[in-house]
């Protein structure tokens, strides 16, 4: 780790326009990150594309693979800006599951 501290915060969040804070919209906030960093778009993970209608039909495609999420390859000759592009995506969600597992949240990976 680059960067270490001797405090430990907590993530509690509060919705603009919406009533609540504390656990709820944290909650959410977990659950919503994890779903999108699923999407198709973000070319993340392998797997099949799947609509996911369970929540709301918001057009999104996710990715869904019965034996759980593994990363996608990369092409030997793929391009310096993707390859970067790609290794800040999983950057952030190596940060995220960090915190998550900080604060005892759980995050939904299928």
């Amino acid at each position: 780790m680059c960067v270490r501290s001797a405090r430990v915060l907590t993530v509690i969040l509060t919705g603009v326009c919406k009533v609540g804070t504390g656990l709820g919209p944290t909650l959410e906030f977990y659950a919503l990150v994890s779903r999108e960093m699923q999407n198709v778009e973000l070319d993340l993970w392998r797997g099949d594309p799947v609509k996911r209608t369970e929540l709301r039909d918001d057009g999104h495609t996710y990715v869904f693979s019965p034996a759980g999420l593994f990363p996608a390859p990369l092409a030997r000759n793929a391009k310096m800006s993707h390859v970067n592009k790609i290794k800040s995506k999983f950057r952030f969600l190596g940060k995220f599951m960090a915190k998550a597992l900080m604060d005892s949240r759980m995050v939904s990976s299928t």
